[in-house]
């Protein structure tokens, strides 16, 4: 499982946009869940597995919202590594 993640992570032939996305995501949920297993340690309850989707959601779509440089070409690409 490890290597199929760094093969993904690490293909060129993806284009910059969805290589972007793919490692900005990879590393959005390993944060996500080392901060739910260190929130669980200190005894704090367990965060709902639909409350994590919409935070990772929000977390990987509005930096790109915001973004003002973004094109029709990258909302394709988007869209593309979305549908994956």
């Amino acid at each position: 499982m490890v290597d199929e993640i760094q093969t993904v992570i690490t293909d060129k032939s993806l284009r910059k946009h969805c290589l972007f996305l793919t490692r900005y995501t990879f590393q959005l949920v390993v944060y996500s869940i080392w901060r739910e297993e260190n929130s669980r340690r200190h005894e704090e309850p367990p965060t709902p597995p639909a409350q994590l989707i919409r935070s990772l959601d929000k977390q990987v779509w509005n930096p790109l919202y915001v973004n003002k440089e973004i094109d029709y070409v990258t909302a394709v690409y988007m869209e593309m590594f979305v549908s994956r």
